[in-house]
């Protein structure tokens, strides 16, 4: 729970504060915002490596042509990046078509 709370910390702060500080007896001037983050442990190569080959290239070519075509359909020039919620839509139109959402979120900070 201590390595989840200290994972958590960066995106819900205020929670995993007051969790952290009731997991153990801690000082008034200890936080989880001074703790040491967790360490990356050993992982199983075999397993990443079966998800990638798992990944369909055609995927990612339909959800790319979708976000290229709601670009085009905004005026965005191609070297700007998009609105956030020109971003959304498209990922909510690529994920309404059925594509995987690990496939269609992994395009949301490249566009």
């Amino acid at each position: 729970l201590d390595t989840l709370l200290r994972l958590s910390h960066p995106f819900m702060p205020f929670i995993t504060e007051e969790l952290w500080q009731h997991l153990a007896e801690r000082a008034d001037s200890e936080s989880i915002m001074y703790s040491t983050m967790p360490q990356a442990g050993v992982y199983d190569a075999a397993i990443i490596a079966d998800a990638i080959a798992q990944i369909d290239p055609g995927e990612y070519a339909a959800v790319a042509a979708e976000i290229a075509r709601r670009r085009y359909a905004a005026d965005i020039a191609a070297g700007e990046r998009s609105p956030r919620e020109c971003r959304q839509r498209a990922i909510r139109a690529a994920m309404t078509r059925g594509f995987e959402p690990a496939v269609v979120l992994n395009f949301e900070n490249r566009v």
